[in-house]
């Protein structure tokens, strides 16, 4: 991959802020957090893209053999804003319910049966281009959850304690580095 991303054009698209998206949230009652399973990998690569991530692989014992990938991997450079970008437009275009960070979504609605309504737009969106979610890591129609490393509640916000503790575990000590 290091070849190909020497060679590609970097695509800058930054993530949304999370901040931006906890502003979102507000006062909503019902609150979803879906996590997509292997997000990357679930997005299809052209024919085209695909021949880009040829490489050869020799098998102990065996000739080497040429390989490419037929869907999106972690290492290619674009990758992170093009998963982005697919989520973004499936989701953010006419479903104002969903807040969308990297393969992670909220999704949060004032009542319950226009949670059950919007959950069926957004699991339609996610099928209709092939992506599933993650049902051991998923909370559904829940009156808080976790997400980006907060907990999220109707009309609050608060940091997540276990990775505040983390912050202020002690840190032992350093050695020199050669």
């Amino acid at each position: 991959m290091r070849g190909v991303n020497e060679l590609s054009l970097k695509d800058r698209t930054p993530p949304r802020l999370p901040e931006d998206l906890f502003h979102d949230i507000g006062t909503d009652q019902y609150i979803t957090k879906l996590d997509l399973r292997s997000g990357f990998h679930q997005i299809i690569l052209t024919d085209d893209a695909s021949l880009k991530t040829c490489f050869w692989w020799a098998r102990e014992g065996a000739a080497p053999e040429q390989y490419v990938y037929s869907r999106m991997s972690f290492g290619s450079t674009n990758s992170t804003a093009m998963f982005g970008r697919v989520i973004e437009h499936e989701l953010r275009v006419g479903l104002r319910c969903a807040k969308v960070y990297c393969d992670d979504i909220c999704v949060t609605s004032p009542t319950a049966q226009q949670h059950i309504a919007d959950l069926e737009a957004v699991m339609e969106r996610l099928s209709m281009v092939g992506l599933r979610g993650h049902p051991g890591k998923s909370v559904v129609a829940a009156g808080g959850c976790e997400f980006l490393g907060f907990l999220l509640r109707p009309g609050k916000l608060s940091p997540h304690q276990a990775k505040v503790a983390a912050t202020r575990a002690p840190w032992g000590t350093f050695r020199g580095v050669r």
